[in-house]
């Protein structure tokens, strides 16, 4: 799905809450953490993986709305790998993600509470042991 290759893919944590629309996930604001991949992309590529993904995303940067919304939030990536243990010990990086917009999506979504332990803090990550993920269309 990616226009061009990323520089570097590292997890990272963002303040929000996490949501399991069946096969796939999704983030609202919130206060839990949320463990997912923080992709670097070279700036670029940047306009062209924006247009590719907004299309996937359902996102009109123009009208800014749709299905998602592209928005910037604090990303908190692992230091250089190690177990930082301390969220104060990270350093924040502002990011672009992809927050749902569509309130019926929450209506039939199954929220995905925090469950295990990164670097010292309680995450909720995507899948979990309750995700079903489709291995066709049909399944979906």
């Amino acid at each position: 799905m990616w226009p061009r290759p990323a520089q570097s893919v590292a997890p990272a944590v963002v303040r929000a809450q996490l949501f399991d629309f069946g096969s796939y996930p999704g983030i609202v604001a919130g206060q839990d953490w949320v463990l997912g991949e923080l992709w670097s992309i070279q700036e670029r590529d940047l306009a062209e993986t924006f247009r590719v993904l907004d299309a996937i995303e359902g996102y009109d940067p123009r009208q800014h709305r749709g299905l998602y919304l592209r928005t910037e939030i604090l990303a908190f990536p692992a230091d250089d790998g190690n177990d930082c243990h301390f969220i104060d010990s990270m350093e924040p990086i502002l990011a672009s993600t992809y927050v749902a917009n569509d309130p019926s999506l929450l209506i039939r979504a199954r929220r995905i509470e925090p469950y295990q332990t990164w670097n010292g803090l309680l995450v909720a990550q995507w899948p979990d042991s309750l995700t079903r993920i489709p291995t066709s269309l049909d399944d979906e």
